[in-house]
This record gives structure tokens, C-alpha cells and sequence, in this order.
């Protein structure tokens, strides 16, 4: 079986001598660098079959694309190719990017257009460095792992979808590109959001609380999080503005990280500086833990198309009355859902008291299925339901386990 990487080479040496059938003398260098980089990552089954002047093309066309980009534009096209764009398929609408190289960029884009409902055949993306000049005109390709500043690396994404009448393309390109710049938004500011949250840790650390345990479990709950449990999204500042049964919950402006700088942008219905007592609102304020986790009414556009997950921490005056709260939203590492509760705080209270309630001897048949019950729950549920619920709900798993019925 001939290695990948020789074959691959071949094909890219072929695609090379094709492009520069059409190329001047002077576009040579640029553009076998170029190439090389383009497709020396591809999967092999999904471009051998295609023809040479398709795939020289394809490459040549985003080159072009790429020709001018200022510093932190993110340049994003959409259409139907014909044969000399780069495609002789008349099934395919394609999509091409230029960004800054960023973390989520894949799986991101994958999950809006199959939010959109359309169908990817083709993803080509490749990280190419580039030396551009201070407006942003593209000087030079650099081969992968040599160079330094002012070298940048830069996301291409290549992706074909099934064919999308003209009308729909603008649609298309918006979208793509609102969920680009969430995603710029979120990694720019991930420094900024760990800080917030490292200074938040001190504050419990130093704070003396009615309930120093409490206070212990949350500090330590924050520094799980921080410690590569969650990916940050946004954050955002709000204080409690009382008026009798009246709850506003005015956002602190110039507050907001990540994909919440936007200011119109909300975590939960009600948290706008309406002046309404929303129940979010009052959920929230009348939440007596200092640190609670859920689910917003808003789906990320980063990583994944689901709801995020928001921390929301407290704040209280001297009185001990809540008086604002700090809110952090994103997703639970796929790290956070492998660990077992009894080894992430908040979550091992509940789990020591469901197997204290049980009052099951460890190493008893029933014993054994309670614990294995509660390290398979869902984690998001075991995040939101209150310890009584859960024990609630356990039992009832267990006895159905002994006695099967609907």
C-alpha cells in the first residue's frame, strides 16, 4: 500500500504543475507554497477523484479571495461556481473564508449551516502563514513551522454545500459571519474572562460568610471551573435596583466580555433593564446559595448549537441582601462531563447526601446502584435540580430497576 504522504505529495505536485500552466512566472514561488500548504492536510479520499484544473482552481480562487485582508477582517464569500471559479459541480454552492487562525472554527461554522439545514460535502481548511503588509495586502506564503513577525496565521475554510438559489446567499454569508465574529468576540476576550473570575475567587477566599462552608464549596467550585473546566463565552455585570416587590436588574454598562460587549445581546428573558418583576429575576434573587448554575434561553453560536451554561454569582451587602450578581456564560468542558460528581464541587454535596439519605450499606447490591445511578445522571440536571428533588428521582430510578414497569 503506497504511504499517505508520498501519495499526497504526488497529487500536490500534479495540482502544482496544472496551476502553473496558467500562472506567470513571477506568481511561481507564491503560488507553490500556496498549494502546498492548501492541501497537504486534506484527506486524500476526498480529493483524488477530483479533476486537476478543479482542484488548482479551487486554490487559486481563494488565493485570490485572500489577496487583500485588513488587520482583524474576516472576509467571507459566497456562490455558485462555475468551471472557471473552481467547480464543475452544478450541485454545490460554495463558501470560502479568510480569518484569523482561532479555536472552535469548524465545528462552529459545521453546526450554523446545519442549523440553516444545509447539507456540507466538502470542508477544505487549512492554516496558512502569512506575511501581509501594514494594510493588509498579502506579500508572501510561509511553509508551516518557519518564519516569525510579522507572520500571522490565517484560517482558510473552503466548504461546498448543496447548490442554494442566488437568493439565499446573502443570508448565508451573515450568518457565517455573525457566528465568526461571536467566535472573535469569545477568544479575544478569554483572558479578560479568567481574570474576572480568578479576582471573584479572592473575593470568596477573603469574604467571611454566615455559612463558611458554603462559601468554601463555592470558592472551590470557582476553581474547578478555572481550571479548564469551562470554555468561556461572555460575561457580564448586573446590579439589583429594589423598589418594594420590584426587581430591575440593570446591567452595568461597559461590563460585558465576549460575545456580551454587545450590550443588546441578553442571557435570560428579563435581564435587560426591564423594570418588571421578571421571574428569571426573582428566581435568581431568591436562589439562597451563593453560586448557581443553569441553562440560559440562548444557543451559542461557538462550538456547539445548544444552550449555554451560565454561573451566576452573587453579591450581597453588609445586611447579607443581594444587591447585584456577575454572570458568566459558555460550556462545560467535555473533561467537566467525564469527571464524577462526587469530585466536583457543589455536585459532591448532593451525591454525599443522596447516599446518606439512602442510608444503603457501600458495598451493598443497593448501595452499589445508587452511586452508579448518580454518577451516570446528567450532568446538566445535576447541576440545576435541588438535592431533595434528585434524591427523589434516584429512588425512583432504583426501585424501577428491581421491579421493570412503565
Amino acid at each position: 500500500m503506497p504511504n499517505r504522504n508520498s501519495t499526497t505529495s504526488a497529487l500536490i505536485t500534479r495540482i502544482i504543475k496544472h496551476a502553473n500552466l496558467s500562472s506567470s512566472k513571477s506568481e511561481t514561488s507564491l503560488l507553490n507554497k500556496y498549494i502546498t500548504e492548501y492541501y497537504q492536510n486534506v484527506p486524500l479520499r476526498d480529493i483524488k477523484q477530483r479533476p486537476l484544473d478543479d482542484l488548482a482552481s479551487i486554490a487559486q480562487h481563494h488565493l485570490k479571495t485572500a489577496q487583500f485582508r485588513p488587520n482583524n477582517k474576516t472576509i467571507v464569500r459566497v456562490f455558485n461556481p462555475s468551471v472557471k471559479h473552481g467547480s464543475e459541480k452544478p450541485d454545490t454552492t460554495v463558501i470560502e473564508v479568510v480569518t484569523d487562525d482561532m479555536p472552535f472554527l469548524v465545528d462552529s461554522i459545521n453546526a450554523e449551516l446545519k442549523r440553516q439545514g444545509l447539507i456540507i460535502n466538502l470542508i477544505i481548511h487549512p492554516i496558512i502563514s502569512v506575511d501581509r503588509s501594514p494594510a493588509g495586502s498579502l506579500k508572501s506564503i510561509v511553509a508551516h513551522g518557519k518564519g516569525s513577525a510579522p507572520i500571522t496565521q490565517e484560517s482558510f475554510m473552503y466548504i461546498e454545500i448543496s447548490r442554494q438559489p442566488e437568493t439565499n446567499h446573502n443570508k448565508i454569508k451573515i450568518n457565517v459571519e455573525k457566528t465568526l465574529n461571536d467566535i472573535r468576540s469569545a477568544v479575544s476576550d478569554w483572558k479578560p474572562m479568567r481574570e474576572r473570575l480568578l479576582s471573584l475567587i479572592k473575593t470568596f477566599s477573603d469574604a467571611e460568610s454566615r455559612d463558611t462552608h458554603l462559601t468554601s464549596e463555592a470558592c472551590d467550585f470557582l476553581k474547578w471551573v478555572h481550571d479548564d473546566h469551562f470554555i468561556f463565552l461572555g460575561y457580564r455585570n448586573y446590579t439589583y435596583i429594589r423598589a418594594g416587590k420590584i426587581i430591575e436588574a440593570k446591567m452595568i454598562k461597559g461590563s460585558g466580555l465576549g460575545i456580551l460587549c454587545d450590550q443588546s445581546r441578553t442571557v435570560f428573558e428579563g435581564l435587560l433593564d426591564k423594570k418588571s418583576t421578571s421571574p428569571d429575576v426573582v428566581a435568581l434573587a431568591r436562589h439562597p446559595e451563593p453560586i448557581m448554575v443553569t441553562k440560559t434561553n440562548k444557543r451559542t453560536t461557538v462550538h456547539r448549537h445548544v444552550h449555554m451554561d451560565a454561573i451566576v454569582i452573587k453579591r450581597h451587602n453588609s445586611e447579607g441582601v443581594i444587591i447585584g450578581q456577575d454572570i458568566f456564560i459558555g460550556l462545560f468542558t467535555s473533561t467537566a462531563y467525564d469527571c464524577s460528581p462526587r469530585d466536583i464541587p457543589l455536585l459532591r454535596q448532593k451525591f454525599e447526601y443522596i447516599l446518606n439519605r439512602g442510608n444503603f450499606k457501600p458495598s451493598s447490591h443497593n448501595g452499589k446502584a445508587l452511586k452508579r445511578i448518580v454518577r451516570s445522571y446528567p450532568r446538566d440536571e445535576l447541576f440545576q435540580v435541588s438535592a431533595e428533588q434528585l434524591f427523589t428521582t434516584v429512588m425512583g430510578i432504583l426501585h424501577l430497576q428491581e421491579r421493570q414497569r412503565v
